[in-house]
């Protein structure tokens, strides 16, 4: 105990060094990491807000999509062929911009992106039809068979589209509020739980299978950790250390 207050007494100026600069360090590594969480809490909080105002911009653009593609607004313009080429003109608007808002290169956007594409042909097919139809006395058109298949592929298509973009809209939800939190939302999961989100939809009584989701995230977390580089290199490392040991 002597030995070691004569040596902190004899040494005192290089030990006060010595704090000093371990406690510059200590400073310098805090104010890294908090410069570093405050940039990733900025920039998940970014990319939260900009997909949220997705979601939002994605429904209304195909509400106003289905609004207008619904053949019961056909009777306004019959007969008019300015508003006629107008109002196809506004469709056809619409069915891009939905399509630009969608991604590409996924398979649920690309069956999204074709259902609109089906309803837009149809419902010029229809449109086509509705100048050359006659009026009954009540105001409604004498449909022949091929406009009322036409009619009725439409109002399917419609009912179709509704189902995938409430699905697709609150696959998306959940991957924000997933993602808001800082947590990865593995791939795989993903796919299960717009799984569940589908069987949900037709069967309200359906229950999730908590346990099941349970074990397919940590398959897939494993599977992402176990596939890392950093993971890799640490297991080389690990060889590496206990051949040279």
């Amino acid at each position: 105990m002597n030995k070691m207050l004569q040596f902190f007494s004899e040494n005192k100026d290089a030990i006060t060094g010595i704090g000093i600069i371990l406690t510059f360090l200590i400073s310098s590594i805090s104010l890294y990491y908090s410069i570093r969480n405050n940039k990733a809490v900025h920039y998940v909080n970014s990319i939260t807000k900009s997909r949220i105002d997705w979601i939002q911009k994605v429904r209304d653009t195909v509400s106003d999509f289905i609004s207008k593609t619904n053949v019961y607004n056909n009777a306004y313009y019959k007969g008019d062929y300015d508003k006629s080429g107008e109002h196809l003109s506004e469709c056809q608007e619409l069915c891009t911009e939905i399509k630009l808002l969608l991604n590409c290169c996924d398979e649920r956007d690309k069956e999204i992106c074709k259902l609109v594409d089906e309803i837009l042909g149809n419902h010029r097919k229809y449109y086509d039809m509705v100048h050359n139809m006659r009026i009954d006395a009540r105001g409604y058109f004498i449909e022949n068979d091929e406009a009322e298949k036409i009619k009725e592929s439409i109002e399917n298509e419609i009912v179709d589209l509704v189902k995938k973009l409430h699905i697709y809209l609150k696959a998306e939800w959940s991957r924000v509020k997933y993602e808001s939190q800082g947590k990865i939302y593995e791939k795989e999961t993903q796919e299960f739980d717009i799984c569940e989100l589908e069987q949900k939809y037709d069967d309200s009584s359906y229950k999730s299978n908590i346990w099941e989701r349970f074990w397919i995230n940590i398959k897939a977390k494993s599977k992402r950790i176990c596939s890392s580089p950093k993971f890799i290199i640490l297991c080389f490392g690990v060889i590496l250390v206990g051949i040279v040991a």
